[in-house]
């Protein structure tokens, strides 16, 4: 401290010595270095201020002459200021400045760099259009620390200066003014300036807009034409405008407003102007105006609406030049193509004509005017009123080739005129100009029309057209008959048709056979139609004209006549079937045939042999079956009519007789009556029997008619059947077994005894046969007919097609013929799989209710047991997956399952098997029980925030909580509205119910990671009026407003209130408010007005719900455990009462006990417990007010011992914390009592029992589960007392670590290994410690022969790239004789006092010191006493603190000590 102070003494004495003669006159001279063309003002003054009053500067030691570029000033009475204009390179030396009293500043070095400092002005734009600005940057080379100069010169002023905002701080400056402009930079330690920046010249666009006119205004002119082209300038006033012009977008030299301009050239102008104000501001550019120039005249066109003038009507011609305006049209015609133009009117460009010619037309403008070319001609005709009309002579449209048409124009009303023809053949011109011309061959078919001429440019109308058809070849007639064949007596009508012209007459000719010669039976008839009555060939042909022209023949048809006799078929013998090896004979009778000669056609038409036969033959080699029918001709065209038809079957094999037994068992002293049979049509057929063992008998059999015998004999019996001389035999019969009934009974049972199974379940049904010693083999009657020998029928996969009756029967093994009798008949029913029904009871929770789900199997049957599970939702659909509750691995016997103290909303599901192996069912569909507690890690947010909604009302719902997925789930499901079970993040939108009827339903949330929202009521209405009603319960003390709206939207006043249908208000006033709602107040409301009710809703009312909290939740020898007790919905009075639980042995929950000091309640909502030891669960409660109310019961909380030696034991099989999920894990609890049950905690806050209670002789609890979970269990006992507690995890992983589930004592040896899901233990392991590498070689286990408590942490092992999870291994300290730890305080205390007397022997040095050699002032030294007594409080205010966290799965909260973080005020 002494050596620093004597270097500060000396430097202020250097300090002194060397700088004290210059300290009154200061050089201000710039630090920085100067480029060449910028200015700069060195500024001499005194300090302090003097009286010197002129100063003179010197450069290199010479005083500086001033002149142009040096000039001097004074600014004050103690300050010259010289500035340098322009420096250049010479002017980089040392300056100084003297006063005339002689005092002089130090040198200064002026710093002159080479070339000229880059000043650059640039704009983002060159021109300002409207309230558009500009913005310039100055842009500078090195540029630090300097400031901005703007100026702007316009056509009055010259470099103005301009004021920013920013005086100059920025090198971007915005302007809204055209002009040049011109910056630089600028400093002031002292004043530098840089040179002025290139000009950047912006022009500013005026809102007056420029106009191109033309004058005429024509857009095209001609050879000869001039027209003036003008710059107009809209709302210009009194402005002196200069004009630009631009044509053809080039700049013109133009100047004027306006010029003129004849046509040149034939090329298109483009013109545009603007006019300009001053030198920066003028108008935008007018739009372009083109001008289009022709050095031809013009020339008009000429159109005319039609060219022909219809009679009274006229014609409208049109004449135009191009779109410009001004033109005058002049009109002109010609009688005829030869004549003059006569001048007819000067009109307008449409003139309307009524007179036939040529007409022409020209235009003019311009003063003197400029005429156009004369347009091209265009003819009009004009139309008379007489009419042309085609006529045909004879008038047929139709003629054929050798026929002669005479065609002729007729003129109406025309007979004094000399008409000229003119025609048209298919709407062609031809050049026939006659009154009429005759037609005479084929090619003159077509549409023929006609028209007379009076004049060149009169006529009438052509004709309608008139088709006439020419064919080429004669027509040939044709011949129809009404019918072919004569019935008897009676006739038939022909008709002859050649076509639609009625000049024609009709020959008929008859033929009595092909080759005989025609006989003319009728001629030269109109009349196309004739009778005829006999048989034969006709035709006919026709003629017309004077000199006859025939048809070609018609074609013929053949009329046959019917004979009144009639045709029989017969059969000998008459036997309508006949079989391989037998013939029959078939023969056609004619009735009344007397003497005729007939000849015989026959059906089928293979009888038709030449000569034909009246009989023929049938066997069934030659022929096949089917009808047979007849009729005989006399001659070619008379026959009978065909005659029945008589049916006959002829088969190629042999037919089989067949036999049928009246019953196959013969009763005791009975008989069987058998009988045999020929499955044929025909008769004439006897039988033929035989027996088997032995013949046939008279004691035997007795015969009987049609084919029967009664038997007394069992046996086989067989038969066949012949008939005709000689006999034809059938084959034999299929041979009947005929049994003996003996007198034992069959009787059916089932093993499983069930009458009804479902598909896919097994059942054997067995045949039992009572009385006899007697071996048998066995027959079966089933559904599927199948046949064994044993007394055991099984069914595997049962199917619906081994529904039915089943019954058996008995054989004699050595007499197979003595049988049983039929068992009776057994019902087997198989159905399709069902669905377990699962029922939920209550539906909505209250505090402290238990569930209770009930499974219920369709037709219920005896065998079942059932299968309980909670549904978890499944992020990858709409779904859920099944997670199997407590003790429901194997299943229950009951059909009920109670689930203690849930509290939040929950699905669950069940499902029944049965058998071995197990036939399940269908799993039920999910069954919830809904929370209304809105304070669950999930909470369903509604709005409007009430209970009735209108169908017109949208509804949103969305749900909050901390997690990443949602979803909204209804009850009854909204078929509607699948999208809302659809997965959303929480940044998505809500889900909107839109419902256009009336609905009531359940709605609640899901999240992604398991949990369930609180459940509201939504219902839709589509009545007019309304409950407003909070939709969430309310808690009792809390101020709740009900109201009634109108689908109308406003709040109604005037309205009744009721309370479960009692009326508890009905004044003016429009809400029902309750400021501090209470239990009573629970119930349905409604509101009415005017007449109108809404519909009831429920407001549920809720107690105050106590929250209990533990700390720490696992135990450390000598902690103090901490409970805290919250209130939901907190607010002022409470006092808390604090309970330790004792487990119930009458069901799965807990008693309460008081704890000490409780009884009253404490003032504090904490509560410490001091030294627990074991595992121990606890509760609070809150209560209030005179007389008290309490709240509800907090669930339990519970603090955890790992503590082995506690007087009851949780044991644990396999002996380790980690285990797969396909495992079984064996928990038991040992110690001096009679009944345990096991607990488990679950970090979904689940507490439950997992098994029941059991007595110390009963099995172990074994845990199954299909899911990766973690989880803490321990036992409780019957009298009360809690196990250790341990962690178990369960994984869903191929690989586990092998570790302790028990701490482990300080100094025993523990082994540590690795497993695989196959159940192997692995070598070449990678052991880790706290994610530190251990071990790394081949063994395949972590041996540690003495573990300390350095070992204990979080393990894991690594085996081929898979990882186990980690679990932590606890280490316990080994208890140490107490006189050796009563020696650790005395050592520690005398330890700590000897350090503490050391540091006040240094404190009292470090004053001393501090006394004797500090420079500092007083109050330095009263700022550090403060410092350290406040760094006495830190010391005294530090302490370590210890934290302990539940170890669960990868994850917790390691051991750690946190101090004083704070060194520069005191803290260490």
């Amino acid at each position: 401290m002494r050596s620093t102070l004597i270097c500060v003494l000396g430097l202020f004495l250097m300090n002194t010595l060397c700088y004290g003669q210059y300290e009154d006159v200061i050089l201000e001279s710039p630090a920085f270095t100067l480029f060449e063309g910028d200015s700069v003002t060195l500024r001499c003054s005194h300090r302090p201020p003097g009286n010197e009053k002129e100063a003179t500067f010197y450069r290199d030691g010479s005083p500086l002459e001033l002149d142009t570029n040096h000039q001097s000033y004074r600014i004050s009475d103690t300050a010259v200021e010289m500035t340098i204009h322009s420096v250049s390179v010479s002017d980089r030396n040392l300056y100084k400045c003297k006063f005339d009293g002689g005092r002089e500043s130090e040198e200064r070095r002026l710093q002159v760099e080479a070339g000229r400092r880059r000043v650059t002005l640039t704009a983002d734009r060159k021109t300002i259009r409207g309230q558009q600005s500009v913005t310039l940057t100055c842009i500078m080379e090195d540029s630090a620390d300097w400031e901005y100069d703007w100026f702007r010169k316009t056509s009055t002023d010259s470099g103005k200066p301009l004021q920013t905002a920013d005086d100059g701080e920025s090198n971007r400056f915005s302007i809204s003014q055209g002009g040049i402009y011109t910056c630089r930079g600028r400093r002031s330690e002292p004043d530098a300036l840089t040179p002025e920046s290139n000009e950047v010249t912006i022009e500013e666009t005026v809102s007056n807009k420029a106009v191109v006119t033309l004058q005429p205004n024509w857009s095209l002119i001609y050879s000869g034409e001039t027209i003036t082209v003008r710059c107009e300038i809209e709302r210009g006033g009194n402005t002196r405008w200069e004009y630009e012009w631009r044509v053809n977008n080039l700049d013109s030299p133009q100047k004027d407003k306006e010029f003129r301009i004849r046509a040149s050239s034939s090329s298109n102008i483009n013109f545009m102007c603007k006019g300009r104000r001053d030198l920066y501001s003028s108008t935008e550019w007018s739009e372009a105006v083109t001008l289009r120039q022709s050095l031809n005249k013009a020339k008009p066109t000429l159109t005319a609406d039609r060219s022909i003038i219809p009679v009274g009507g006229s014609v409208t011609l049109s004449c135009s030049v191009d779109s410009s305006a001004d033109w005058k049209y002049y009109w002109f015609r010609r009688d005829s193509g030869s004549s003059a133009l006569q001048f007819i009117t000067n009109v307008k460009p449409v003139n309307k004509v009524s007179e036939g010619g040529i007409y022409q037309c020209r235009a003019g403008r311009g003063n003197p005017e400029i005429s156009t070319e004369y347009s091209r001609a265009v003819t009009v005709w004009k139309t008379v009123s007489n009419k042309a009309v085609v006529t045909l002579q004879p008038n047929g449209p139709l003629i054929y080739s050798g026929e002669t048409i005479t065609v002729r124009c007729e003129i109406e009303e025309g007979e004094n005129t000399r008409w000229e023809y003119e025609w048209r053949v298919n709407n062609l011109d031809i050049s026939h100009k006659d009154y009429e011309y005759k037609i005479i061959s084929a090619s003159h078919s077509g549409d023929y029309r006609c028209k007379g001429r009076k004049d060149s440019y009169s006529s009438t109308d052509w004709s309608d057209a008139i088709r006439l058809t020419v064919s080429p070849n004669k027509p040939k007639p044709t011949v129809t008959a009404d019918k072919t064949i004569t019935p008897v007596g009676g006739r038939v009508t022909l008709s002859c048709s050649v076509d639609d012209s009625p000049d024609w007459k009709y020959d008929w000719f008859r033929q009595t056979s092909e080759s005989s010669a025609p006989q003319l039976i009728r001629n030269v008839n109109p009349d196309r139609v004739t009778s005829v009555y006999e048989g034969g060939i006709y035709y006919c042909r026709g003629g017309r004209g004077d000199s006859v022209f025939y048809t070609e023949d018609s074609n013929k048809v053949t009329i046959q006549e019917t004979v009144p006799n009639k045709a029989f078929v017969t059969l000998q013998p008459n036997w309508p079937e006949i079989y391989s090896g037998e013939t029959v004979t078939i023969r056609c009778e004619i009735q009344g045939g007397g003497d005729t000669k007939w000849t015989y056609e026959w059906r089928p038409d293979n009888l038709n042999t030449s000569p034909t036969l009246s009989e023929h033959k049938i066997s069934s080699t030659d022929y096949d079956s089917g009808g047979y029918s007849c009729r005989g001709l006399k001659d070619s065209y008379s026959f009978t009519e065909w005659s029945n038809v008589i049916r006959l079957t002829v088969s190629s094999n042999k037919p089989k007789a067949k036999l049928r037994a009246d019953n196959r068992d013969i009763p005791v002293g009975g008989s069987v009556t058998l009988t045999c049979s020929v499955d044929s049509s025909s008769s004439g057929w006897k039988y033929y029997w035989n027996k088997s063992p032995g013949p046939l008998t008279t004691q035997d059999a007795v015969l009987q008619s049609n084919g029967q015998i009664k038997v007394s004999q069992g046996g086989s019996y067989w038969c066949r059947g012949g008939r005709g001389d000689p006999v034809y035999r059938t084959e034999y019969s299929d041979s009947i077994w005929i049994n003996n009934i003996v007198s034992n009974k069959a009787v059916v049972t089932l093993q499983p005894n069930w009458t009804e199974i479902y598909r896919g379940e097994t059942i054997v049904l067995r045949c039992e046969i009572h009385e006899g010693d007697t071996e048998w083999e066995y027959e079966w009657k089933s559904p599927r007919y199948t046949s064994t020998k044993k007394n055991e029928y099984m069914i595997s996969n049962a199917s619906s097609q081994h529904s039915g009756n089943y019954r058996c029967r008995g054989k004699m093994k050595n007499e197979g013929h003595n049988s049983t009798e039929w068992s009776a008949d057994i019902t087997l029913t198989v159905s399709d799989s069902k669905s377990a029904v699962l029922t939920v009871s209550p539906l909505w929770l209250s505090p402290g209710d238990s569930v209770t789900l009930s499974c219920e199997v369709e037709h219920p049957s005896a065998g079942w047991r059932f299968y309980w599970y909670k549904t978890v939702p499944k992020l990858s659909d709409n779904s859920y997956i099944y997670e199997l509750l407590p003790g429901s691995i194997s299943g229950t016997e009951q059909d009920s399952y109670i689930i203690h103290g849930p509290t939040h909303t929950a699905g669950y599901m069940c499902r029944a098997g049965r058998g071995d192996p197990v036939y399940y069912t269908q799993y039920s569909k999910p069954g919830f029980v809904w929370s209304g507690d809105v304070h669950s890690a999930v909470t369903l947010k509604v709005s409007p925030d009430r209970v009735q909604h209108f169908t017109s009302d949208s509804v949103s719902l969305s749900c909050e909580g901390n997690f990443t997925k949602w979803r909204v789930r209804s009850f009854p499901e909204n078929r509607y509205r699948s999208d809302w079970y659809n997965w959303r993040s929480m940044t998505e939108s809500t889900c909107n119910i839109y419902s256009s009827q009336q609905s009531d339903a359940v709605y609640w949330c899901e999240s992604g990671s398991g949990e369930f929202s609180s459940a509201v009521n939504i219902t839709i209405q589509k009545a007019d009026i309304i409950l407003v009603s909070p939709v969430h319960p309310v808690t009792e003390g809390q101020s709740v407003t009900l109201g009634c709206k109108l689908r109308t939207g406003g709040l109604l006043s005037n309205v009744f209130f009721y309370q479960n249908d009692k009326l508890i208000q009905n004044d003016t006033r429009r809400e029902l408010n309750i400021s501090a709602v209470s239990k009573s107040d629970e119930g349905f409301y409604k509101c009415k007005q005017s007449g109108k009710e809404s519909a009831q809703s429920w407001m549920s009312v809720q107690d105050p719900a106590a929250v209990v909290t533990v700390s720490p939740l696992w135990l450390s020898p000598g902690d103090s455990v901490t409970l805290s007790c919250e209130v939901k919905h907190p607010s002022a009075g409470w006092r808390f009462y604090w309970y330790k639980t004792v487990p119930k042995r009458s069901d799965y929950s807990y008693i309460y006990e008081l704890l000490p000091g409780s009884i009253n309640g404490t003032e504090q909502d904490s509560y410490i417990i001091h030294g627990p030891t074991h595992t121990a669960g606890y509760m609070c409660r809150a209560g209030r007010g005179d007389p008290v109310y309490y709240t509800q019961y907090s669930k339990p909380g519970f603090v955890w011992s790992g503590d082995v030696h506690s007087a009851v034991t949780l044991k644990v099989s396999p002996d380790r914390v980690q285990h797969f999920t396909s495992d079984s894990v064996s928990l038991s609890c040992e110690g001096n009592f009679t009944e345990w049950r096991v607990r488990s905690f679950f970090p979904e806050d689940q507490n439950r029992s997992d098994c029941n209670w059991r007595s110390m002789t009963g099995s172990t609890c074994n845990i199954d589960s299909y899911h990766q979970s973690d989880a803490v269990y321990w036992c409780e006992s019957g009298s009360g007392e809690f196990s250790n507690a341990v962690n178990i995890t369960t994984q869903n992983a191929d690989i586990i670590l092998v570790s302790p589930v028990h701490p482990v004592t300080e100094g025993q040896s523990v082994t540590l290994g690795c497993k695989l899901r196959t159940g192997e233990l692995l070598s070449n392991v990678f052991f880790y410690q706290n994610d530190k590498l251990i071990q790394n070689d081949t063994r395949r286990e972590l041996k540690i022969s003495a573990v300390s408590k350095s070992d204990e942490g979080f393990y894991k092992c690594k085996h081929s790239g898979e990882e186990s999870a980690q679990s932590w291994m606890s280490v316990q300290a080994v208890s140490r004789p107490e006189n050796s730890s009563s020696l650790v305080p005395l050592i520690v205390g005398l330890v700590c006092g000897v350090v503490f007397i050391i540091l006040l022997i240094l404190l009292y040095l470090y004053k001393r010191s501090k006394d004797s050699h500090s420079v500092r002032p007083i109050q330095s030294e009263s700022t550090n006493q403060d410092s350290a007594t406040h760094h006495m409080v830190n010391l005294n205010e530090t302490q370590d603190h210890i934290y302990n966290s539940l170890l669960h799965g990868d994850v917790s909260i390691y051991e750690s000590i946190r101090g004083s973080e704070d060194p520069e005020n005191g803290k260490v």
